[in-house]
């Protein structure tokens, strides 16, 4: 009899667990939070639209060759003295970013760019300074590689942008002489995104 009575019982206390089993999900449990996810801004780089006047060049490596698109043309010219080359948007623009696709390996010199940027061309024309209000922004020593090296910028507005190639070793800018035998091969800007538009 005490057996029957036990029996009885383990068949209550299963039957009750099942019951228990058999009921649907908890509603009172909140469900996980979604993931938030920032977009990822793109970066939307532009060539110039033009070449305004440079410090020289030969025919078959012209200063228009760093604005083709073509990372395998470069600019290219054997003349003394300081190396620049003054580049037009085709418009006012705030400018953000500047980069360079260079390799300043030639020579090994430390070589530095210094952006200089303006509604003036022919004052850009006299703008060779390394310490200048004019300079919107400098780079920091060129890898001796082939890549793009950035350079940001401060208060750079304007219609068009000088690239000033320097070197501390030889402060007439021979630096951009090494750039100009083959190192300076394409120029971009990342104009400041102003919405949808």
């Amino acid at each position: 009899m005490k057996s029957h009575r036990l029996v009885v019982i383990f068949l209550v206390m299963i039957a009750a667990v099942c019951a228990g089993c058999l009921e649907g999900p908890d509603t009172n449990i909140a469900p996980a939070p979604t993931p938030v996810t920032t977009p990822v801004m793109e970066e939307h780089w532009a060539s110039p639209a033009g070449v305004v006047a440079c410090c020289g060049e030969s025919e078959m490596f012209p200063a228009s060759a760093t604005i083709d698109g073509n990372r395998s043309t470069a600019w290219g010219h054997i003349e003394g003295g300081a190396h620049w080359v003054i580049y037009d948007l085709g418009s006012a623009k705030e400018v953000s970013k500047v980069r360079i696709y260079a390799d300043s390996s030639c020579g090994g010199a430390p070589c530095r760019a210094f952006i200089y940027m303006s509604d003036n061309k022919t004052a850009l024309l006299g703008e060779n300074m390394t310490e200048y209000d004019g300079v919107k922004g400098r780079s920091e020593r060129f890898r001796a590689t082939l890549a793009w090296n950035e350079i940001e910028l401060t208060n750079a507005t304007g219609r068009y942008i000088k690239v000033y190639p320097y070197t501390h070793f030889k402060p007439t800018g021979t630096c951009g002489w090494y750039f100009s035998l083959g190192g300076f091969y394409e120029f971009e800007y990342l104009p400041v995104s102003k919405g949808d538009e």
